[in-house]
């Protein structure tokens, strides 16, 4: 299938295997060499079953890229929702202040995902046992329901990430399994066409072109 598409591979394994069967003559011609309609059949299934597969790779991918996008949406929404709350509370705060300390508030030593998951959950757990410095974000419209709602999404965030881990699992499998039956229906591809070549090399061409192989005039 080397410089062809899935589609267009599927296409011509589809062209060849159904056309060596359904063609009396290429039949005919094949028959003496092991194609019998068991093995016609045979290779039919193996082409529908290879189908499923690829539909379910275009599925499980799908699936990983949704996955992704939603992780990487909460994510900059979480980091956005994060540093403007802190602004806020830095109006308030000075770095040697007790309570900006508590909330590691000065703290932009965050490069990692991970760092940013941990010190945001330490920031807005602190904030929320914390009335005081809760009301000071009062004036700019936080109430200790929207605060604690900032916090679900950051834990959300863990969930979101394991799915998107678990998507790439199965993509990754599909990708593997898709492959595999790929592999296997080229080689009764390539075994059609190479017969074919053989059996047909003194016809005119219209046989192979049904069974999807290029003539040259």
């Amino acid at each position: 299938m080397k410089n062809l598409t899935i589609n267009d591979f599927m296409d011509r394994c589809r062209i060849r295997i159904f056309n060596a069967y359904s063609d009396p003559i290429i039949n005919a011609r094949l028959a003496p060499f092991g194609f019998d309609e068991a093995k016609h059949l045979a290779n039919q299934a193996l082409y529908q079953e290879t189908l499923q597969f690829v539909q379910n790779q275009k599925k499980e991918s799908a699936e990983w890229a949704s996955a992704c996008t939603a992780y990487r949406q909460a994510l900059e929404k979480a980091r956005s929702d994060f540093k403007s709350i802190r602004k806020k509370l830095a109006y308030w705060l000075q770095p040697d202040d007790p309570k900006a300390q508590a909330l590691q508030l000065y703290n932009n030593n965050i490069t990692k995902i991970s760092d940013f998951v941990f010190t945001a959950k330490h920031f807005y757990s602190t904030l929320l046992a914390d009335a005081d410095t809760l009301a000071l974000l009062t004036p700019f419209g936080y109430t200790q329901e929207a605060v604690t709602g900032l916090e679900q999404k950051i834990n959300e965030l863990d969930t979101l990430k394991e799915n998107r881990e678990k998507e790439e699992g199965d993509s990754q499998y599909a990708t593997k399994s898709r492959n595999a039956k790929l592999d296997e229906l080229d080689e009764v591809s390539e075994q059609i066409k190479e017969l074919g070549l053989l059996v047909f090399e003194d016809d005119e061409g219209q046989y192979l072109e049904k069974l999807g192989i290029l003539v040259r005039s």
